[in-house]
């Protein structure tokens, strides 16, 4: 950007909430330093103390210096001087904001280390129910905390807050790297603060759950809390042969590397969607130990960009270098929400062998980058870690990468299969649930919610078709409502492997708006989706679907119409502009964006924002148009697992697509790439 060009509106809005924020921390930091009579602190006062002093005041801001490399989206960092170096110049990154709306300001105020921390209860899953307590860093804290309440202590008070609280059992995390420095010091002291936990724990019968997140290296210092633990859980195959021989298999479980997708998925905002480089494939390698052999690595052709960083090491600054030697390398450390938001725009992360980093996280890393949709290289040293390597093949180089890229219906298809594993296998919530079976406790797990499934169909004949739609699913619970509009229910069998299935009848004086509003009156489930009766639904949809809505977590989701199947000559197209707006979560939905066959949601909105009855055509849009109005944030999914079916009628259709649109901007799907793209209708 030149000197004399206006920052973005949007640029300087997120700057303005970055700058008052971090004089919010300043200050607060100040005041308890004054309240402090130690001497020790003055050195820090008067640091903090200065740096106040010399921050402009509101009518004296002026723009922020601009350094050389224009591929770091201004609206990633935070306004100040550079820092000049004999490397370059340096700026400080402060992207978590871009989260905003993604998840809760508490989460990005925990990412961007402006929290406070001491013991207290952290709560991001809005349910009332008792808290797991917690010995660990904020890290895993935050994760458990979008499952269940969280009771984190601390060495000053953790037994008087164990006591009052009653939790339902105690995790002990042994990944020292992302504790406090007290706790951090307290796992190498068996006698002491964890020591008096653990009394506590015995004496008011709360189960102590051990998790052994470290490397072999480190499990001979802490193999002491195994015995003390009533059961324990190794993070990979090695700490689960040392923990075997050290206390028997029958206490021991393997609970490898988990995410959570509420906090580790693709979804953007078209605000942060806008930041990715235009035109360029963004590499992003985590491993600042590994620069210099990475940077060569990374920028072979002139369209790859790489951003070499470390979120693993805390530094002083978060802060981002452009190379002078290649102007397609940045590089800086960043914490870990700034690391969350470079996932999210990024194409692809390499992982090779780090020396100074457990293989466990490396592992995570892995899938964490992949649930947010990067796809993943990892180089032939590193390349057993890969968690999915049984089920999902990865990049070895960025070459490979960078071909599979090229390949904008194959990557699509790859990042779904990741997702679909990652959010419904890896998850917090299964680990959550496995420690919760291991101690009798299930009865504080919750089951899958019901899914209330609405069909609406004017054609009894395609009755049959529709049904197998429902039965085909593999999501645990749901149930059918369906409406028979002008017509009677046929003798048909409506079972469906002991769901529930309801057949209601409307006269043809009603509209689509009221059959689908008495649907909706008539289910049971927190959760609605709207089925269609000639369109083609995969076994996952459902399943898809109901992630879509956790990991927002949206009132309304749908999907982009990716595939069509046209009768006339038994073909499917692929619609891959489509892609273009998949994983989006906003306020409104743009037209075209979603597909009405598609729709789902809480069950809540609809009580709400009813379906319009006026309307003969174009329900499906005017009720988007309706949530858009009343502020409801919608999230859009990928398209995989529809079908559109068009048939060679055109009066069978409520909505007359563009087919020679669809024709001329997509692709003949192949039958052989039809299983790719998970359909086959």
């Amino acid at each position: 950007m030149k000197p004399d060009e206006e920052l973005p509106l949007a640029g300087l809005s997120l700057h303005l909430m970055q700058a008052r924020r971090e004089v919010a921390r300043l200050r607060a930091e100040v005041d308890g330093l004054r309240a402090s009579t130690s001497w020790r602190l003055t050195s820090p006062l008067r640091f903090i103390a200065e740096k106040l002093r010399d921050r402009p005041k509101m009518d004296q801001a002026k723009r922020a210096e601009v350094g050389a490399d224009p591929r770091i989206p201004v609206e990633l960092l935070r306004i100040g001087t550079l820092t000049e170096s004999s490397g370059g110049s340096f700026r400080i990154i402060d992207a978590a904001c871009q989260l905003s709306g993604l998840v809760p300001d508490a989460v990005i105020e925990i990412l961007s280390r402006h929290a406070d921390f001491g013991s207290c209860e952290w709560n991001f899953s809005g349910r009332k129910e008792r808290p797991v307590a917690l010995i660990s860093g904020p890290a895993l804290a935050t994760e458990l905390a979008f499952d269940v309440p969280v009771l984190r202590l601390f060495p000053t008070d953790a037994v008087e807050v164990l006591r009052e609280s009653a939790p339902e059992f105690l995790i002990l995390d042994m990944d020292f790297h992302d504790f406090e420095p007290a706790w951090r010091q307290a796992l190498f002291d068996p006698y002491g603060p964890i020591q008096k936990v653990l009394d506590q724990c015995a004496l008011l019968k709360v189960p102590v759950l051990t998790w052994f997140r470290c490397d072999p290296g480190q499990y001979a210092n802490l193999r002491h809390w195994a015995c003390e633990a009533d059961r324990v859980y190794a993070i990979d195959d090695a700490i689960h042969a040392l923990l075997e021989k050290d206390v028997g298999a029958s206490k021991v479980r393997l609970l490898e590397p988990v995410v959570q997708p509420r906090l580790h998925n693709p979804l953007v905002t078209d605000a942060l969607a806008a930041l990715k480089p235009h035109g360029k494939f963004l590499m992003l390698h985590d491993a600042l130990g590994d620069v210099c052999e990475s940077a060569g690595k990374s920028t072979h052709g002139a369209c790859v960009m790489t951003w070499l960083i470390d979120s693993y090491w805390e530094l002083p600054e978060s802060c981002v270098q452009t190379s002078t030697s290649n102007a397609h390398v940045a590089m800086g450390g960043v914490s870990s929400g700034d690391k969350l938001v470079l996932s999210k725009i990024t194409d692809a992360e390499l992982f090779n062998a780090v020396a100074n980093r457990p293989r466990w996280k490396v592992q995570q890393d892995m899938l964490k980058a992949a649930a947010c949709g990067s796809l993943v290289v990892a180089e032939p040293d590193i390349a057993e870690v890969w968690p999915l390597r049984d089920s999902q093949a990865f990049a070895t180089s960025l070459e490979e990468c960078v071909t599979l890229a090229a390949d904008v219906l194959g990557a699509a298809a790859w990042r779904r299969k990741v997702i679909d594993e990652v959010s419904g296998v890896r998850t917090m919530r299964n680990a959550l649930m496995t420690m919760r079976s291991d101690i009798d406790r299930l009865h504080y797990q919750r089951s899958a919610p019901l899914i209330s499934c609405l069909l609406i169909t004017r054609r009894p004949e395609r009755l049959r078709g529709a049904l197998e739609n429902f039965r085909r699913q593999l999501y645990p619970n749901c149930e059918l409502i369906m409406v028979l509009h002008g017509h009677h229910v046929p003798d048909i069998d409506l079972s469906a492997k002991g769901r529930r299935v309801m057949a209601l009848e409307a006269p043809t004086s009603v509209g689509l708006g009221d059959c689908l509003n008495l649907a909706a009156a008539r289910a049971s489930g927190d959760f609605w989706a709207k089925l269609d009766d000639d369109d083609y639904y995969a076994p996952e949809y459902l399943t898809r679907m109901h992630a879509l809505i956790e990991m927002a977590p949206a009132e309304v989701v749908g999907m982009p119409l990716l595939f069509t199947h046209f009768e006339s000559d038994d073909t499917v197209y692929c619609d891959v502009p489509k892609l273009d707006g998949a994983f989006r979560f906003e306020k409104g939905w743009r037209s075209g964006g979603i597909c009405g066959a598609t729709l789902a949601g809480r069950t809540e909105i609809l009580r709400r924002i009813p379906f319009r009855s006026d309307r003969r055509r174009g329900v499906d849009s005017r009720f988007l148009d309706d949530c858009s109005s009343e502020g409801v944030r919608i999230a859009v999914g990928d398209g995989f697992g529809f079908v559109c079916h068009r048939s060679a009628d055109i009066s069978q259709h409520t909505w007359e697509g563009d087919e020679k649109g669809v024709r001329a901007r997509g692709f003949l799907l192949p039958p052989s790439q039809r299983a790719l793209a998970g359909v086959s209708p």
